[in-house]
């Protein structure tokens, strides 16, 4: 897979009609809790935003049930070389996966053993659970810097991809720990994930939720402009790097506006003017006076990308949290159509 630059005329066109919606299974499922069932896959829907299948299972008396099986995302699997031929409707199948922390039949599943005896892992960090192998190239997605054979000499400029090396994925509020108001804790406390409007559709995260999304990411020049096009809803964030601009007097949407500048080898964004609703998918809440500050610092090597963002929000944060992650340049990768499909579209 060959690097793409970016048409930013044709993916501003593609922000305005799909986006995206990931989430974590880390805050719907419980990890540390395992279940086992057998069954008939009765429907199969491989799509973005979640792969989802229906499990026909059968308890000791016959009585029958309706599982909903959930995993990763078609864009997650993809770099795994999974593809949709990989299981069908009609096989009959033996899963593993953690439950959802609301109970009832729904599952996210980590292995599936197939008729044939050849076991999927599902989940980039799953080991084998009843063969000796398992169908899965996690090689991808737990790549580390010193995977990586040389590095990229044209800085920040390329395709950059998140590690799931080091705990639940890397991602941006890993650990949901904020210092927050208390109106904004009393705000979070009254929360129901499961409301979330970005949830079973295509609608768009903002900022700066959307900054979580695990997926490949990539920069490009424009004239006084640097585009940031993320994989996750193939939204396109635009930074403008004119002298002297200002974010004064611009109408509110749901990634802001941004102004840029370089420090050294480092980008600074500031952003203003999100009307998101939400810092992250916990129901943190986000004001549209929230200014956030980003540095994207480049390492001397060119495998990794650092990145550090700053919240300032008086109305949820007693003190400007900072939050980081890192992303590596991974030889071949690419950002993909994200092709989104909500749940009642069948």
């Amino acid at each position: 897979m060959a690097f793409r630059s970016i048409n930013l005329t044709l993916l501003l066109l593609a922000v305005s009609s799909t986006a995206a919606a990931h989430h974590s299974p880390f805050l719907f499922f419980d990890p540390t809790n395992t279940v086992e069932i057998e069954g008939e896959i009765t429907k199969l829907r491989w799509r973005n935003p979640h792969v989802v299948f229906q499990l026909q299972v059968k308890d000791a008396s016959g009585t029958t049930e309706e599982w909903t099986l959930e995993t990763h995302s078609v864009s997650i699997l993809r770099r795994m070389n999974l593809e949709r031929d990989s299981v069908n409707v009609g096989d009959a199948v033996k899963v593993a996966g953690w439950p959802s922390k609301r109970g009832g039949t729904e599952l996210f599943i980590t292995n599936m053993l197939m008729p044939d005896g050849i076991e999927i892992a599902f989940d980039p960090g799953a080991p084998p659970r009843w063969a000796d192998e398992a169908q899965g190239d996690k090689s991808t997605w737990m790549a580390t810097a010193d995977d990586i054979s040389g590095g990229k000499a044209d800085g920040m400029f390329h395709v950059w991809s998140t590690s799931l090396v080091g705990g639940d994925g890397n991602f941006l509020f890993e650990g949901y720990d904020f210092p927050l108001t208390e109106a904004a804790s009393e705000a979070r406390a009254s929360y129901d994930m499961y409301s979330n409007p970005i949830l079973g559709t295509c609608e768009s995260k903002g900022m700066p939720t959307i900054m979580e999304q695990p997926y490949p990411m990539q920069f490009a020049k424009s004239h006084n402009r640097i585009q940031m096009h993320m994989e996750e809803g193939d939204i396109v964030r635009v930074f403008d790097m004119t002298p002297g601009a200002s974010l004064a007097g611009k109408e509110a949407t749901v990634l802001g506006h941004s102004i840029g500048r370089w420090q050294d080898d480092a980008l600074i964004v500031t952003t203003t003017g999100s009307n998101w609703p939400y810092t992250d998918m916990t129901g943190v809440p986000n004001s549209t006076n929230a200014v956030y500050v980003e540095t994207f610092t480049p390492s001397a090597d060119g495998k990794s990308l650092n990145y550090s963002l700053t919240i300032t929000d008086p109305e949820t944060f007693v003190v400007p949290p900072t939050f980081s992650k890192q992303w590596l340049w991974v030889p071949d990768a690419t950002v993909e159509p994200y092709d989104c499909v909500p749940d009642h579209v069948e």
